[in-house]
């Protein structure tokens, strides 16, 4: 059928599509959205501050809750109210909403206001984990240059795992000047990403004709594009798994560690984690480009290549092993993101990366909890060995969804000819 694969997926140069490409302004400015938005320069000193104002670690760790309990409550809401209304309007009251954690921690410095603050960055994220990648792909779309999606989400990408290496090299020397001046430059940074967003001239037209004008259209809208549709709901399943158990890494500190990293080069091994993240990014069109099973075949060979590298590699090998899972699970991501919104028709685009991000922060808090509860008993790098072999089932799941799928098409044109 013309204007869509074997596997459902709308042909990448269908009619809709077109060769375009982004004009150079909006490509800077989007450019420059992602730079400025990864330049957290209070990331990795946020906690130094918490324990510096006489906060406990059972106080800090309460605060640390509030954050995926946060982003929990608001990610259903935000996909709604991004495809109801505005999806860069919801992106601009984010971005206001991460302000006001900056300005709050400024003022009142104390549990509570550390508490207040945490809820809204976690409220932040969630209104523009699907809304963002939403936009992107709808304004791309509406400049024919929808072909480049993945690419240039990847790119916007790059720049901000570069911009948090920055902020991991220059914040906690920044502290010796004072976390005021840290704070300052954090919040002058997020300004910036602000500023460059609401400067991308809008071109995509709201989908009106599904009837979301309501509360009921909108979920029977939902169940239409989303529900029925086994080519979507695989790649929700799938992508939800994947970015949930991509909460692994935050224990790379802790596992280099335990793999006998001194500290003093810590940072190296973390530096190298970002800068494989940001190639796995660049790279990510061209595994997109081929069929969705190598998708989960890439993920099922990073699982693989975690677990024997962890468990039975040296240091030498475990680390290396490490950076070049991060890069193939960073690429398989970037690329499934590009699989979700071509498969998702109408205008509940933004609320279907919603229901992936509510799955996946479901996954990373049980997966928190179980990594918790092995490292206890048998170390972290057992733990992290582990979810590598995790990695390999969801893979190799997805990889079967794809081939059963691919077979169930050939099977009904076989019957329809």
């Amino acid at each position: 059928m013309a204007g869509s694969r074997e596997d459902g997926t709308p042909d990448r140069g269908g009619s809709r599509s077109g060769a375009g490409t982004l004009e150079l302004r909006t490509r800077v400015l989007l450019y420059g959205y992602g730079l400025f938005d990864g330049l957290i320069l209070i990331y990795p000193v946020y906690l130094l501050y918490f324990r510096d104002q006489g906060l406990s670690e059972t106080e800090t760790a309460t605060l640390l809750m509030l954050w995926p309990i946060s982003s929990l409550l608001f990610e259903l809401p935000s996909g709604y109210l991004a495809d109801r209304f505005s999806k860069k309007a919801i992106l601009i009251i984010g971005h206001i909403v991460y302000l006001g954690c900056f300005a709050v921690w400024h003022v009142m410095p104390t549990f509570i206001g550390f508490g207040i603050g945490l809820a809204l960055w976690g409220m932040r994220g969630a209104l523009s984990s699907g809304a963002f990648r939403s936009f992107l792909y709808e304004e791309m779309e509406a400049r024919g240059a929808r072909d480049a999606f993945v690419r240039v989400l990847g790119q916007i990408n790059a720049l901000k795992w570069t911009a948090m290496l920055v902020a991991y090299s220059v914040g906690p020397a920044l502290m010796a000047f004072g976390f005021t001046l840290v704070l300052a430059l954090t919040v002058a940074a997020a300004l910036t990403a602000l500023t460059a967003l609401i400067l991308v001239r809008r071109r995509a037209i709201p989908i009106a004709d599904d009837g979301t004008a309501t509360l009921s259209g909108f979920f029977q809208a939902l169940h239409g594009h989303v529900v029925r549709q086994p080519a979507v709901l695989r790649v929700i399943l799938f992508g939800g798994a994947l970015l949930g158990t991509g909460a692994v890494d935050e224990y790379w500190p802790l596992l280099g560690t335990d793999l006998g990293v001194p500290e003093a080069t810590l940072g190296v091994f973390l530096g190298a984690i970002m800068g494989a993240q940001a190639l796995g990014d660049l790279i990510a069109h061209r595994l997109a480009a081929l069929k969705p099973l190598f998708i989960g075949a890439t993920i099922a060979g990073a699982g693989a290549i975690l677990l024997l590298g962890v468990a039975f590699g040296t240091l030498a090998v475990a680390l290396p092993a490490v950076v070049v899972f991060a890069m193939l699970y960073q690429s398989a991501l970037t690329a499934n993101s590009g699989l979700l919104h071509d498969r998702v028709e109408g205008s509940v685009r933004a609320s279907a990366a919603s229901i992936l991000g509510f799955a996946s922060n479901v996954i990373s808090i049980l997966l928190f909890y179980a990594i918790g509860q092995i490292s206890e008993h048998a170390g972290v790098p057992f733990a992290i060995a582990l979810a590598g072999g995790l990695f390999v089932v969801i893979g190799l799941a997805g990889l079967r969804a794809d081939l059963t799928a691919g077979r169930s098409a050939g099977q009904g044109r076989g019957k329809g000819a």
